[in-house]
């Protein structure tokens, strides 16, 4: 555990920083959007009904009359900034042992590739997990404030699912591209570039109809319309979400097992 030690211990202030920051976010914009909707209801209608809104954010104006319907709006805004943080770590995860020639070191150590690999998803995990509690703590608490308790649990916790799924997929493309690439002073444009591509494709596909280009899309997988008319998430990409974390870390793993040092 020495190795997911370091990294949890070398990451740990930036992924709580983030994460307290996209709480917070929420927060303050809740109370700003419904403090909008209830004084200049016809502005809000006008710009959030528009094609621009409808096609690349997903949102249906007849629910901005509720809470969740704002937060789940705000959850899909957030999320993709999120996942540029996600994919980013993932990269990281092995471009800065290349960098900094310390995989050669870790190798003279008593760990194989596979305990190494094993402490890096860990790690993973680890970070996942800890943004995705921060962030739902500030979620709750924003909603507790406009709702009070009249609010479905349940509903809120669909609508805030997507947040640690969709980074969880992102976090493993970043370390499938990491276990290969030698690029360390480019991954944050990578990560910006990866998600910025996908986020395109999935508002071409809901512009032109185009089913398929959704699937290339994680940030498109889960919309809030959808969500709040079935009180439940789209089964389907629940099944291609799962699926390219369990394809992408098998991939990462294979890629490091035959990565050159």
């Amino acid at each position: 555990m020495q190795i997911f030690n370091f990294e949890r211990d070398f990451n740990r202030k930036m992924i709580f920083g983030f994460a307290v920051f996209a709480s917070m976010a929420v927060i303050l914009l809740e109370q700003i959007l419904v403090l909008l909707t209830e004084r200049y209801a016809l502005a809000v209608v006008n710009v959030f009904s528009s094609p621009l809104a409808t096609n690349y954010f997903n949102i249906n104006i007849k629910y901005f009359s509720d809470p969740l319907g704002i937060y789940s709006f705000l959850n899909s805004i957030i999320t993709p900034f999120f996942s540029i943080l996600s994919i980013n770590q993932g990269l990281n995860i092995f471009l800065i042992e290349s960098q900094n020639n310390t995989m050669e070191f870790l190798l003279t150590k008593p760990f194989s590739r596979r305990q190494i690999f094993l402490n890096k998803i860990i790690y993973a995990i680890y970070y996942i997990l800890l943004s995705s509690l921060i962030f739902l703590l500030g979620s709750f608490i924003s909603i507790l404030i406009i709702s009070g308790t009249g609010f479905s649990l349940k509903l809120f916790l669909l609508t805030y699912l997507p947040f640690p799924i969709i980074n969880a997929v992102f976090m493993a493309i970043g370390m499938s591209l990491g276990s290969f690439l030698f690029m360390p002073g480019a991954s944050l444009i990578i990560s910006a570039g990866v998600v910025t591509l996908s986020y395109l494709a999935g508002a071409a596909g809901t512009i032109t109809q185009n089913i398929p280009l959704r699937y290339l899309s994680p940030p498109h997988y889960f919309t809030s319309q959808y969500i709040l008319e079935n009180n439940s998430l789209e089964p389907v990409f629940l099944l291609v979400s799962a699926s390219i974390i369990f394809i992408f870390i098998w991939l990462s793993y294979m890629l490091f097992k035959r990565k050159q040092v």
